[in-house]
Formats: structure tokens, C-alpha cells, sequence
């Protein structure tokens, strides 16, 4: 296992329980919630790999230039592959550089071949991230919530962001919220002018 890094996300708050986890899932119902948190571990955790499952675009170039500004980071380097069937997404797991940080976003998109999926996150040896589009109490794989080490549901609230730890190993089932100035850093005005 290579040495973790302990800023994941950037935020404090949040880094201070996260920063010694292998494998870390976020999830929520709200996309927009999702990509943003996403996005900013994209740019945060750079250099990386980026798995995407059975979504058309995942990326988004602009949200990726905002945290870059935000982050102060000149460059990142993503090593990017596609899952567009379920029987793919194991091995793609298993091609990228076993010492790098993994970003999976929506891996139990297909619902079927868990079992494949858990193994090959399991089998590595670096830091695996997870973000989920549905509801994980819910959907999803019930063997993935038992070996994701932090399981964390993202919540939008009128001026910010809550993050509820459903699953830790340090820590209860707390939420923490984090207002959206912070998440942002001092762009906001500017950030709203670049999403629109």
C-alpha cells in the first residue's frame, strides 16, 4: 500500500476522518451535488486514475478548470477510462497503475456483477473513491457498503453542503456541513458566472 495522502478533499472537516481510508464512497441523489464534490477530488488528488461507468460525459471540463483556479493547481494528470457494459468494469479496474488513487464514478450503475467489482476494488493497492449516483441505503451493492472503509451520503442544503458519515471506522454517524463559500473557496461570485 503506497503512503496516503491526507488531503482528499481539501476541506478540514472532512480530511481530518478521511485521510487514512483505502476505500471511500460518497454518494447522493442529487447529481449536482455529486459532481461538484467530485470534481474538486479530481483536481485535489491529482495525479490519479478515473474510471467512468456507463455515463455519457462524467467529465466536466469547465468544473475542472473552476477547482483548478480554486485549488491553485496549474496542471493535473488523469489517466481515464470507460465501463460502457458491466462486464468491463472489473478489468478496467484491474489495467490502471496499482500505486495511483482511483476515482470510480457510478460503478453500480448496471446492477449485476458486484461480486467481480467489490473483488478488483479490494485487490488494489491504493486509495479507491467512490461516488454514486442513487440513494446507497437503497440501491447498490449491500457487499460494497461492507468494504468501503467510510461511507459518506452528500446533502444540499439552502447556502451549503452536508456530508453524513453512514459507515466509519472514527466516527459515528455524524454530519458534518460545510457552507458552499468554503467548498468554493473565495470564487463564488465568479464561480456562478462560469457554471451558467
Amino acid at each position: 500500500m503506497k503512503t496516503l495522502a491526507n488531503c482528499i478533499t481539501g476541506l478540514e472537516e472532512l480530511d481530518e476522518y478521511l485521510k487514512n481510508e483505502e476505500i471511500i464512497e460518497f454518494y447522493s441523489t442529487s447529481q449536482k451535488v455529486l459532481d461538484l464534490i467530485y470534481h474538486r477530488m479530481i483536481v485535489m488528488l491529482s495525479p490519479l486514475n478515473l474510471l467512468i461507468v456507463k455515463t455519457y460525459g462524467g467529465l466536466n471540463p469547465a468544473y475542472l478548470n473552476t477547482f483548478k483556479r480554486i485549488l491553485r493547481k496549474h496542471e493535473i494528470d488523469i489517466g481515464i477510462r470507460r465501463a460502457f457494459k458491466a462486464e468491463e468494469i472489473a478489468e478496467s479496474i484491474k489495467a490502471f497503475e496499482g500505486d495511483k488513487d482511483l476515482i470510480i464514478y457510478n460503478p453500480y450503475g448496471f446492477r449485476k456483477l458486484y461480486a467481480k467489482l467489490i473483488g478488483a476494488i479490494k485487490a488494489r493497492r491504493a486509495r479507491t473513491i467512490i461516488f454514486s449516483l442513487m440513494d446507497r441505503k437503497e440501491q447498490g451493492s449491500t457487499f460494497g457498503l461492507h468494504i468501503a472503509h467510510t461511507v459518506i451520503e452528500i446533502k444540499e442544503y439552502r447556502r451549503g453542503l452536508g456530508f453524513k458519515f453512514i459507515k466509519s471506522p472514527i466516527v459515528g454517524e455524524i454530519e458534518i456541513k460545510i457552507p458552499l463559500n468554503l467548498i468554493l473557496n473565495s470564487y463564488k461570485i465568479e464561480l456562478t458566472n462560469w457554471f451558467i
